[in-house]
């Protein structure tokens, strides 16, 4: 099979199966012809080397002490986020605690909760409003709906019993 990149880009998925030793060795030359070439493949099949390496290394380390756990040289070897992202999510969260601290200081804190509660009753309010209107809607249009609904059921059936008995001459003839 011809080494192939598609629209977006390359196909990772050759690189990890040349990681992994399971390509011909046809196949091997045009991935590696193509690593020669491509920048981002060769920084990915570096990675995937390296931590393949490394999770072969550590099958012969003894099991975690702690059952359930992941060992700290496989959790430090795979990818996280990048530091400048890191810090801005911190810096994000300790704005919104400070703003929520200042707002629960502000308000005595059980204003917030009053006013939750507040918005809660209307909301449950406005719901039961709407399903009395729906329930008076629908009382109106009960009958003239059953009506028509079991009439159209009627004509259903009349043009299946018609249009079976028309297939069953057509296939007679």
């Amino acid at each position: 099979m011809r080494w192939q990149e598609k629209s977006s880009g390359c196909d990772p998925a050759r690189i990890f199966e040349l990681v992994e030793g399971s390509l011909g060795p046809g196949e091997e030359r045009e991935v590696r012809e193509h690593l020669a070439r491509c920048r981002g493949c060769r920084k990915l099949y570096e990675r995937e080397a390296g931590l393949s390496a490394f999770l072969g290394s550590m099958r012969h380390c003894p099991p975690p002490v702690q059952r359930g756990t992941i060992s700290r040289g496989v959790a430090m070897a795979l990818p996280t986020r990048s530091a400048k992202a890191r810090a801005a999510w911190s810096t994000l969260a300790a704005v919104l605690f400070v703003a929520a601290l200042l707002d629960l200081e502000r308000t005595g804190g059980f204003e917030l909760v009053g006013a939750l509660t507040g918005a809660f009753n209307e909301l449950s309010g406005l719901i039961s409003g709407v399903a009395e209107a729906v329930h008076t809607g629908l009382s109106v249009v009960s009958w003239p709906l059953f009506v028509v609904l079991g009439v159209g059921t009627f004509v259903d059936a009349v043009i299946a019993v018609v249009v079976l008995a028309f297939v069953r001459r057509s296939r007679r003839a």
